[in-house]
């Protein structure tokens, strides 16, 4: 198998594509021309995918799942998601002069939050079952697991069509009752026990680029209802998660040739701070006439001013890093008084 470093790098390579894509259908959509709209909602299918491999690995750590390893795990949850998140809702509202509901403080499950924020009430539901996940690969192996994934995507599909639900993508794709990214996610926990035991036939470089551009194309077919024939989003979704899932499994096992390999990286790491902040960014520039519209001085002013941007997303990660540290270490010195003196 590839190093641990090779792995890690193609995670965050997959991550900045993923929120690259992101940032520029916003511009886009925003400024420039709504008929693009779409993409960013079928190339953010990613992190949900890349999210399940990471917790996978994340508890492989130890060597079970009880009380102590479980706070562990909801504590770095915690500590990942909200403090950016809550710093993200307090800069949007005196930006926009916005307000939010508890529920969307709170990124409450099975609540869609309104613009962006949709995705994290939907990371929270896929965070709260890995758990659960995890004890079910670990007891019955991956491929028992992956078959139960596929039979309940498949009856909660079958389900929808036949409860004559109304034909809409925000019904079925990521939100409310197809719920694909909890699929996606569940999926994405099985990808390391399956590269360990199939690393040498999925590592192509040929089955790589393929899976990349199939993925490409299921993007555009379910972008809109009818994009490829007649409520394509709705009948092609169940074929869109998985084509996901196949093409993260073909790129970690082989990591192909990367383009832009250090910028991409780089962002890739920063990519959570990038997705709550991005539209505050672009908010601040057109307040300040930087940028006017779909013209290329402000396409230009944008980008010199995007590694800016991307300079303070670091800091304020790093500055969420630091505060765990801190609050990590005051437990311990915490936990070292009460067992020295009480």
């Amino acid at each position: 198998m590839q190093s641990p470093s090779s792995t890690r790098e193609i995670i965050f390579y997959l991550r900045g594509f993923a929120i690259g894509s992101v940032v520029i259908n916003h511009y886009i959509t925003t400024y420039i021309s709504e008929s693009f709209s779409g993409y960013a909602n079928g190339i953010i299918a990613v992190f949900f995918v890349l999210s399940g491999y990471g917790i996978f690995c994340s508890l492989s750590k130890s060597d079970r799942l009880d009380t102590e390893t479980l706070l562990k795990y909801l504590y770095r949850r915690f500590m990942r998601i909200y403090p950016l998140y809550w710093l993200s809702l307090i800069v949007i509202t005196l930006t926009t002069r916005n307000s939010y509901g508890l529920k969307t403080i709170l990124a409450i499950p099975f609540f869609q939050a309104p613009g962006i924020y949709w995705f994290i009430s939907s990371l929270v539901q896929c965070y709260l079952i890995a758990p659960l996940l995890f004890i079910f690969i670990r007891k019955h192996g991956y491929k028992k697991y992956i078959a139960t994934v596929l039979t309940v995507m498949l009856l909660v599909y079958l389900l929808y069509q036949f409860a004559a639900l109304p034909y809409n993508r925000d019904f079925f794709v990521y939100r409310y009752l197809f719920l694909s990214h909890i699929f996606l996610f569940a999926s994405g926990m099985a990808i390391p026990p399956i590269i360990a035991d199939h690393h040498s036939k999925l590592s192509n470089n040929i089955l790589a680029s393929l899976s990349f551009i199939f993925f490409l194309v299921l993007v555009y077919w379910t972008r809109e209802a009818d994009t490829f024939f007649t409520n394509s989003a709705i009948y092609i979704a169940p074929l869109f998660v998985t084509g996901t899932v196949f093409f993260c499994l073909c790129v970690i096992s082989t990591v192909p040739l990367l383009i832009f390999r250090k910028p991409v990286v780089l962002i890739g790491a920063y990519s959570y701070s990038l997705f709550l902040f991005h539209t505050v960014f672009f908010i601040i520039l057109s307040r300040y006439e930087i940028i006017k519209g779909a013209d290329l001085q402000s396409i230009t002013l944008t980008l010199l001013l995007f590694p800016l941007f991307l300079s303070g997303c670091m800091i304020l990660e790093k500055s969420t890093s630091y505060l765990n540290n801190i609050l990590i270490a005051g437990r311990r010195a915490c936990e070292r008084f009460y067992m020295r003196y009480l």
